[in-house]
């Protein structure tokens, strides 16, 4: 048995449909429990295209509910029904978000009482450390990525999006999750051998560069990224940071990190 764990990008494109990038999400995969960060529309596919089991995933993480970012969750659901699944499967996300959700899996006809395997809605609290059996755990944040839909009237508990601490035995990561801008970082202290994983559609290249100055971060992996075609992004990062692709890594739909 291994004790390394692995993150495994099964998509890195934006909200943007693509034919190259599925929409951003990743598995972390460990030797006794595998979670799924994100499920937007197509993840069902996206898992098959990497050879990922539907029934090998242990629990789902639901950073926040843009369409890109949780819609596709009810198809894998129904995926996992369609293939015997017997195994419970956890649900991480946000009371309120959770709440949807269930809604969401019932208007589906995907009624908890007729699956054949229990779901079990696991609230996230944020600052609140998850333990996943001893292999890595993981610590939500609250970022401002949805804040700019309070001045139409949407609750507080409906404006949850969270930003994550992943840590394990063997290092750390910082994963962005959709933000509002990078002043979102500011309260997670790089340590010397943290790994940045960062969104590009919300923050500026110019700004993880920044970043990378400022706390001397050897290894920053960016995704959430618009366009099929990275070369403009990497030419970008050479222009403006010449010493930028020794640290920095254009993710693609299947990288693999190992920790």
């Amino acid at each position: 048995m291994s004790d390394s764990v692995k993150i495994i990008f099964t998509g890195t494109g934006s909200g943007r449909s693509s034919l190259n990038r599925f929409h951003s999400s990743f598995l972390i995969r460990s030797d006794s429990y595998n979670l799924l960060v994100d499920a937007g529309d197509g993840i069902s596919r996206a898992l098959l295209r990497l050879g990922i089991d539907f029934n090998e995933i242990d629990g789902v993480f639901i950073t926040h509910l843009h369409p890109d970012h949780y819609s596709g969750f009810p198809s894998l659901i129904l995926q996992m029904k369609m293939s015997s699944r017997r195994m419970p499967l956890e649900l991480y996300t946000s009371k309120g978000n959770g709440n949807f959700i269930k809604e969401l899996l019932n208007r589906s006809y995907l009624l908890e009482k007729r699956l054949p395997f229990q779901l079990n809605f696991m609230k996230v609290e944020k600052g609140s450390r998850i333990d996943f059996r001893g292999k890595f755990s993981i610590t939500p944040y609250e970022n401002s990525h949805l804040e700019k839909y309070r001045e139409y009237g949407v609750k507080s508990s409906e404006l949850k999006s969270y930003s994550m601490i992943i840590a394990t035995p063997r290092g750390e990561v910082f994963y962005s999750g959709d933000v509002g801008s990078v002043n979102d970082f500011s309260f997670y202290k790089f340590g010397e051998n943290s790994i940045l994983v960062t969104e590009t559609t919300h923050v500026s290249i110019e700004a993880v560069i920044e970043l990378i100055q400022q706390n001397d971060l050897k290894k920053v992996i960016l995704t959430h990224i618009e366009s099929d075609d990275p070369s403009p992004l990497i030419s970008k990062i050479s222009s403006v940071y010449p010493d930028g692709l020794n640290k920095i890594t254009v993710a693609h739909d299947g990288l693999m990190l190992t920790l």
